[in-house]
């Protein structure tokens, strides 16, 4: 679970929690930019797409694809595990932890780093976006006369 600062109504914040959902994307096409496979998972629901620098240990390119709704997540297994990108067939499954020092251990512990993971519109961190909404609920409420 995540907690994450929302506005609470009122000017308030509260924080919530929420579930984050993990998923690995396998056997990437070199070429792909993290804006092209947002948009194929963000037909499916909202989501934030990390590529890896690292290739798996079958030797290929791999992401990982974060959302906070568990529906979308299985429609996004079922829809586009076994897509065609370029000349290479996806792999879309839950991320697992990787008790044997897999790579996507690492690399997950490396994707909450906000300067390495891009959210839907290219901002380099959701905690960006929150504190942008916070300084806007403020100048808001200065404007009221608060």
């Amino acid at each position: 679970m995540e907690k994450r600062v929302v506005d609470g109504g009122n000017g308030e914040a509260k924080e919530v929690e929420r579930e984050i959902i993990t998923l690995f994307v396998d056997n990437l096409p070199m070429e792909i930019h993290w804006k092209g496979l947002w948009k194929v998972f963000g037909r499916q629901g909202s989501v934030n797409v990390f590529i890896a620098s690292k290739i798996s240990r079958r030797g290929s390119r791999f992401a990982f694809v974060r959302t906070d709704n568990r529906v979308d997540a299985l429609r996004m297994i079922g829809r586009l595990n076994g897509l065609r990108i370029k000349n290479n067939i996806i792999s879309v499954s839950f991320a697992s932890s990787g008790s044997k020092g897999s790579d996507r251990k690492d690399v997950l512990a490396d994707s909450r780093d906000s300067r390495n993971f891009k959210g839907e519109s290219g901002r380099v961190s959701e905690g960006l976006e929150l504190k942008k909404k916070s300084i806007i609920g403020m100048l808001n409420r200065r404007k009221r006369g608060s």
